[in-house]
C-alpha cells in the first residue's frame, strides 16, 4: 500500500491493520477521485430481490452501483447460494436507483439458454465483483 510522508520520515502501512480514509492523512495521491459526503437515508424494502432461476436463495451487493454515462444507474452484485461454490456476477440496471431491471444480455449459458442477466462465465465468476468506469478508455471503459 502506498506511503504518505510526514515530518520528513515515510509512514508505511501495517498489513492487517484497518485504517479508514476519511481524510486524506495517509492517502499520497488520488488522481480522478472525489470524495463526496451525502446524508444517508434508509430505502424501507430490499431494491433487487433473487426472482431469477440462477439467482439462488440471496443476492449480495459486494458489487458496485455507479451511475450510467448514458442516464439512471448499473448495479453489479453477485450470488449466494450455497453449498455451489460459483458466485454468479450479474447486472441490473435502473432509471432511479429504486425500480430496477434484469436485462437479458445473452452471454452466458445457464441450463441451455442465454437468455439472464449473467455477466461472466460461473466458472471465472470472481467473488466479491467491483466494476470501475474509465471513461479515458473508449475500448473498454467499464473494467472489473
Amino acid at each position: 500500500m502506498a506511503v504518505v510522508p510526514q515530518g520528513g520520515e515515510m509512514n508505511h502501512l501495517t498489513s492487517g491493520v484497518p485504517e479508514y480514509f476519511f481524510d486524506d492523512t495517509l492517502i499520497m495521491e488520488a488522481p480522478h477521485l472525489v470524495r463526496r459526503w451525502l446524508p444517508a437515508s434508509v430505502y424501507p424494502d430490499p431494491v433487487l430481490h433473487p426472482d431469477r432461476p440462477w439467482e439462488g436463495r440471496s443476492l449480495t451487493l459486494y458489487g458496485s452501483v455507479l451511475p450510467d454515462p448514458s442516464g439512471g444507474y448499473r448495479m453489479y452484485y453477485s450470488t449466494f447460494d450455497p453449498p455451489d461454490p460459483h458466485s454468479l456476477v450479474m447486472l441490473a440496471t435502473s432509471a432511479d436507483g429504486f425500480t430496477w431491471t434484469k436485462p437479458e444480455l445473452g452471454l452466458v449459458d445457464y441450463k441451455g439458454s442465454k437468455a439472464n442477466n449473467i455477466m461472466i462465465d460461473p466458472a471465472r465468476s470472481p467473488h466479491s465483483p467491483c466494476v470501475i468506469f474509465d471513461p479515458a478508455d473508449a475500448a473498454y471503459a467499464w473494467k472489473l
